[in-house]
């Protein structure tokens, strides 16, 4: 229970962080656009891979992927524009 707590709460602070570099990172977001995707794409289909594979620290790997994802679309969509 604790360590879903965490979890969420680790989620949680992945938004301010993702609003943070993308205020941080607007020039650069605007010349890498694609870039943004491309990065998006690839931790989506990391994700759903590590879903099919049983190894142990399963559930921080996808920890990390969800937090990573979520930094990538507030900064790849216009959120808060």
């Amino acid at each position: 229970m604790l360590q879903t707590i965490l979890y969420i709460g680790i989620l949680i602070l992945a938004v301010p962080i993702g609003f943070l570099l993308k205020k941080l990172t607007n020039d650069e977001q605007k010349k890498g656009k694609k870039w943004f995707a491309v990065l998006l794409g690839v931790l989506v289909l990391a994700l759903v891979v590590n879903l099919f594979f049983d190894y142990a620290l399963r559930s921080v790997v996808r920890l990390s992927l969800a937090f990573m994802i979520i930094v990538v679309l507030i900064n790849y969509y216009p959120f808060g524009r």
